[in-house]
């Protein structure tokens, strides 16, 4: 059996008439990094505070370690909670903010202060113990706000959007810190964000969540490449759908019929049957545009309306020529790059597009 840090069993919880998580389970092993990634309202936040004991749910359990704590108060859970504010003690110098949780559980002064240090050493802030919050910068507050949140030692470590107030250089700093610091102290982080390049960066695990529900799960490779969802797909970086029906299914090929044309592709998530609708989903870097190779799949001619530059390449908005509302968006170079108005032939290979049902 696998060694589960949290586990999550049909959990509901409603904020009056709105459900915010509708039959939630999930499964944590011990010594992850796992990201809770969806847009407002998508109820990762709530699932956070559900598991931390900053909500009761409505029905379901929330296990940690085995250990029923669906009713256990916040103080009393081996949790601890990392928010977006830090939530340091201004008064307090730096390495008395770190032990504080420690001073809560009757550590003493002696062993509090050895274990604060040793975290502030552990986040790189060893020679800042006596400075108070207002002295430090953005990122070295964040850092202050992770050492008190290890000191105590928990089980689990919840981050609640902790680098949505940092600028973009620092947030991509952060992030590779983060995920080091997780892998040397081997405790389960579970990481909530709106931002799907976090989430890949950090994750051993993404979890995207709408709407109060699990739409996908798995490594961020697998949820990227093969995402099982429309949601999961539109959300887990750009895509472009280009609608369809089954043809027939044999195996995981399935023979779709699409206004570009007939095509063989392959489905490792799902069964079909003749009929059904589906979307073929295509992520902007898997257009080919070049010479054409074997085994192209020919999508026709689109013209280029807009083109953003993006630093190491261009990605163009294109019109398709002959399907209305096709509208593909496509990974161009940096240089040599056609301009506005142009047309392409564009293409694709077979196993780089996922199919995907039309509806839930």
């Amino acid at each position: 059996m696998t060694d589960l840090a949290v586990d999550v069993q049909n959990v509901t919880h409603r904020y009056g008439a709105f459900t915010a998580l509708n039959d939630v389970s999930l499964e944590v092993p011990t010594g992850t990094y796992t990201v809770f990634l969806g847009p407002s309202g998508s109820g990762k936040t709530t699932l956070l505070s559900v598991i931390g004991g900053f909500l009761t749910p409505d029905t379901g359990q929330v296990l940690i370690k085995g250990q029923d704590m669906t009713s256990v108060a916040p103080a009393r859970r081996p949790t601890t909670t990392v928010f977006q504010d830090y939530a340091l003690f201004p008064h307090m110098s730096i390495l008395a903010n770190v032990a504080f949780g420690l001073r809560m559980r009757g550590v003493d002064g002696a062993e509090r202060n050895r274990r604060a240090a040793a975290m502030l050493d552990l986040v790189g802030l060893s020679h800042q113990e006596r400075k108070k919050p207002h002295e430090l910068s953005g990122g070295q507050r964040q850092r202050v706000a992770l050492a008190r949140a290890l000191a105590v030692e928990p089980t689990v470590l919840l981050l609640d959007e902790p680098l949505g107030a940092l600028d973009l250089k620092l947030r991509h700093q952060m992030q590779a810190e983060l995920k080091g610091i997780q892998r040397e102290v081997k405790t389960s982080f579970i990481h909530v964000t709106h931002d799907q390049e976090e989430a890949m960066a950090i994750g051993d695990t993404v979890v995207v969540m709408n709407t109060g529900r699990i739409e996908d799960l798995g490594s961020p490779e697998r949820v990227y490449l093969e995402p099982k969802t429309l949601f999961a797909a539109g959300f887990m970086g750009q895509s472009s759908f280009l609608d369809g029906r089954v043809a027939d299914q044999s195996g995981p090929e399935v023979f779709i019929e699409t206004a570009c044309g007939r095509f063989n592709l392959s489905s490792k998530s799902h069964r079909f049957s003749s009929g059904d609708a589906v979307m073929v989903s295509i992520r902007p870097e898997h257009f080919v545009t070049g010479p054409p190779h074997d085994g192209d799949i020919s999508l026709g001619r689109a013209r280029i309306e807009t083109l953003t530059f993006a630093g190491t390449h261009h990605l163009a908005q294109l019109s398709h020529l002959e399907v209305d509302g096709f509208r593909p968006v496509i990974k161009l170079p940096q240089t040599g790059c056609p301009d506005v108005g142009e047309t392409l032939d564009i293409r694709i290979k077979a196993r780089d597009a996922v199919v995907l049902p039309a509806t839930r």
